[in-house]
């Protein structure tokens, strides 16, 4: 389409001999480390008219931006633009300006207005055409490298591809402004956007719809949106409209006649970039129930959301009713009510949990290809994204708790990103405790076998230089340790005081850039906790890498007249942390004796009586430390045991209670003893703890693949694939011949078929219990039929290597094999899969039975 409403303003020309392939980012590092980049930055206001029309047969888009600075006090003017633009007109306050462009840098040469408003118009086109994988094979790296790209499948713009100018240095200039004027919209670079595309082409964008209209051979897309303190990103394709701003889906069908449905006018405010999509995850259940009660100030606990939602009844409405729309393709809008729906469930809870809902509006849009970002006020989801089942109460929920955390209440990257591990915590952590206290144990539990597999092995890092997720071990970290974090903050200060102090927070700094430290004061002034806790705490979990080393040592059990005596030593390996830990003795299946500790050096004495049956429980004084340990001070309680403690199963119990003796009060033995039972203090787990898992083989240091003799020709191809998902792209496929080589206790093993070598089949002589392998057919836990199978396990006599096994049964069809080697990586969390035509049909995790913080008395 080479007419347009931008025909007077630019003729596209040729494109110019050797344009360069990369796009060059805003990057806040060069903000940061640029002198005079503060002193340079004078403007108090930024208001930009931009007119964009999208070419998607060409990969391009023409640009013509009305730039209008007020308040501006002298010094250089300079912009940010893709250096892939082809400028075509600069012009200062309607006459043509000599200006330099290089390297992405554009500055207006001879600018001497030194106080005062004027106005800058830029014109120029660019190609925008990142190479785009539409079947990637990881998802370690959010938007696999594509800042910018143009086609008839869609548009993908992230504000980092420069595809409109913005003011050098807005990240560092806006980073110390105070609330109030962030509140009056006193920072750079608000827009009006106008957006012409070919007929049927519609795009989204930060901020509130002006509308949506076909004119012609094309359709014209309007958004406003505020002082937004961040990058502008924008989508694009041939969508169908839909809204909903009551919870009750209505539509528009964007290609008819009339125009879709326009935004309602609200005041709002956008900020920060994409943060990436979650990885699967099972789909919260809907007679879901929350065990915590947020601040008491809030107009509504968490576990009365939960039951409105379990009821299908909404919960109170907030004062003002967030337009919701979803911009899908035919071929998933049958998926926009479902969506629609979620939506205003989410915001609605977070809105009572947090506060208001900060944006005019939010959107749900499909990209062309498998993203996962969370814009403010939308979220770009994949199309084949959108098409799993448990995306709508997962993903979704996180990138909806984003609008407060990240895009509302914005990262001082420079500090650290902390706002992946806070919508963790308050979208995936908390749907689980929604649904019962076994799921967030277990999800407590798994981020500590998720840090311990990926990060520890020699890939950890403090969490204040956390900045994006890029792999299996900045995500272990960035979202899994710092939710954890958050965890340990609320279980310091109690549920009442944790939710009030981040209603504050998002109260007292939205949209304005906020640290760890940020946190930590209104933890201290709003949730009273004691300063100097504090900033031990965050400067042993936030500034310092790792995490602590906990053993049981010396457990003994004793019984009088009184009842039984539990005694021991709690210890931790340098470098030490302070730490409180429960430790509980477990007295019967469903009960539980409770005692807080303290560990602050590398050691800690502990005393729990069990009293006789119908005894008053009675703090005990621990028996005397050895050297320099401390004493305790007695904190005992009985509790109903959690139906999430995996100490022992109920038939272990019994065999237990009906072979064991009484003690002198009549009563018998208590059965364990557990440090850390309900797995609220994050710490790295024994080797013992850690069932082998698809995140072992991602996590290995030592990983030799070998093709199995007699495999098929496209074998390769789909271990190479296999591999990369893996994390193992670079990973040389060796022979079983090349592989007898390597043999060794401590390497690891990843086998595509079951190998033919006699050496090599030694690795199998043992499989886990239940599973039978041939290469015509595989029995897992009693079920066959099964095309393909992944397994993950560790022999004893292997030492620390683990042995991994991807096996194809003979006659499997090659898309079969390479649909469920792509699938593999993002069951991590899993020991053994199953497939059926690329269908998972089993799923599973070994048990894990010895733990160093558990004495079992019983089998003892």
């Amino acid at each position: 389409m080479k007419s347009s409403v931008f025909a007077a303003l630019l003729k596209p020309l040729p494109l110019p001999v050797g344009l360069r392939g990369r796009i060059l980012c805003l990057a806040a590092a060069l903000i940061f480390i640029s002198p005079g980049f503060r002193a340079a930055w004078s403007a108090q206001a930024c208001h930009h008219d931009l007119k964009v029309e999208l070419q998607p047969e060409a990969h391009r888009l023409l640009v013509h931006d009305d730039i209008r600075f007020a308040g501006w006090k002298g010094g250089e003017m300079s912009l940010m633009l893709s250096d892939k633009a082809n400028i075509k007109s600069v012009l200062l306050n309607g006459k043509p300006s000599e200006y330099s462009f290089s390297s992405g840098k554009l500055t207006l040469s001879g600018f001497s207005i030194a106080e005062g408003s004027f106005d800058v118009s830029i014109s120029f086109d660019a190609v925008f055409n990142d190479p785009v994988d539409r079947e990637p094979a990881t998802f370690d790296n959010p938007g696999f490298g594509v800042a910018g790209s143009i086609s008839d499948r869609g548009t993908f713009l992230l504000a980092d591809a420069g595809w409109y100018p913005s003011l050098a240095g807005w990240r560092a200039a806006t980073a110390e402004l105070p609330a109030c004027r962030i509140a009056a919209g006193e920072i750079p670079e608000d827009f009006n956007l106008e957006v012409t595309a070919p007929r049927g082409i519609y795009a989204v964008t930060a901020g509130e719809l002006v509308g949506h209209e076909d004119r012609g051979a094309v359709s014209i897309s309007g958004w406003k949106t505020g002082p937004i303190g961040q990058g502008l990103s924008l989508s694009a394709g041939r969508y169908i409209v839909r809204s909903s701003a009551r919870g009750d889906s209505a539509s528009a069908q964007s290609g008819s006649s009339g125009s879709p449905p326009r935004g309602d006018s609200a005041s709002g405010q956008a900020g920060s970039s994409g943060s990436p999509l979650r990885g699967d995850e099972p789909s919260l259940r809907s007679d879901s129930r929350l065990t915590s009660q947020p601040a008491s100030d809030a107009s509504s606990s968490a576990s009365d959301l939960s039951r409105g939602r379990a009821s299908g009844q909404a919960g109170r409405r907030s004062h003002r009713q967030v337009p919701v729309y979803t911009y899908f393709t035919s071929e998933n809008d049958a998926l926009s009510e479902t969506y629609l729906n979620a939506a205003v469930s989410h915001i609605e809870f977070y809105e009572q949990l947090h506060g208001p809902y900060p944006f005019p509006k939010f959107a749900i849009v499909e990209n062309f290809f498998p993203t996962g970002y969370g814009f403010p006020s939308y979220t770009l989801l994949g199309g084949s994204v959108l098409k799993l089942p448990f995306i709508p109460e997962t993903s979704l929920r996180h990138e909806i708790a984003h609008s407060w955390w990240g895009n509302g209440v914005l990262v001082d990257y420079a500090a650290g990103n902390w706002c992946e591990g806070l919508a963790t915590y308050v979208a995936d952590y908390l749907s689980q405790e929604i649904s019962s206290a076994a799921d967030a144990r277990l999800y407590r539990e798994q981020i500590l076998r998720e840090y311990a597999t990926l990060a520890a092995p020699g890939a950890d890092f403090p969490l204040r230089l956390f900045e994006s997720r890029s792999s299996p071990a900045t995500r272990a970290v960035g979202y899994g340790k710092a939710a954890f974090v958050f965890h340990m903050i609320r279980q310091k200060l109690g549920d009442g005081a944790f939710w009030k102090s981040l209603r504050q927070i998002y109260k007292e700094r939205l949209f304005v850039r906020t640290s760890w430290e940020d946190f930590r004061d209104v933890f201290v002034g709003t949730g009273g906790w004691d300063p100097g806790e504090a900033k031990e705490f965050f400067d042993q979990w936030v500034a310092r890498s790792g995490a602590p080393v906990l053993k049981l040592r010396d457990v003994q059990l004793k019984s009088d007249d009184s009842g039984w005596l539990a005694t021991g030593f709690l210890d931790q390996h340098p470098p030490w942390y302070d730490l409180d830990i429960t430790v509980a003795l477990k007295i019967s299946p469903t009960e539980r004796l409770d005692t807080r500790i303290g560990i602050k050096g590398g050691s800690a004495v502990f005393a729990i009586r069990s009293p006789r049956t119908g005894s008053a429980l009675k703090p005990l004084a621990a028996p005397t430390a050895r050297g320099d340990e401390p004493s305790l001070r007695s904190d005992s309680r009985l509790t109903s045991q959690p139906a999430s403690d995996a100490s022992s199963s109920a038939s272990d119990l019994s065999r237990g209670r009906a072979s064991a003796q009484s003690g002198s009060s009549g009563s018998p033995p208590p059965q364990k003893l557990i440090a850390d039972p309900d797995v609220n203090t994050f710490r790295l787990l024994d080797p013992e703890e850690i069932p082998c898992t698809v995140n072992s083989v991602k996590g290995s240091k030592s990983l030799t693949a070998v093709l199995g003799d007699g495999s098929p020709r496209d074998a390769v191809k789909a271990f190479k694939l296999l591999l990369e998902g893996l994390g193992h792209a670079d990973a040389q496929i060796t022979s079983e011949k090349e592989a007898e080589v390597k043999m060794s206790k401590d390497r690891d093993f990843l086998f595509f078929g079951l190998p033919r070598s006699e050496k090599l089949k030694s690795f199998f002589s043992s499989p886990p219990e239940d599973v039978t392998l041939s290469s015509e057919k595989f029995s897992l836990k009693g079920s066959s039929g099964a095309d393909c199978l992944f397994l993950v396990f560790n022999e004893s006599n292997r030492g620390a290597g683990i042995t991994a096994l991807f096996l194809p049964v003979s006659g499997t069809s090659a898309d079969s094999v390479l649909t469920a080697a792509r699938k593999i990586t993002h069951y991590g969390k899993y020991s053994y899969l199953a497939f059926s035509h690329g269908v998972i049909r089993q799923k599973g995790v070994w048990e894990v039975l010895r733990s160093p913080l558990q004495f079992d008395f019983v089998r003892r």
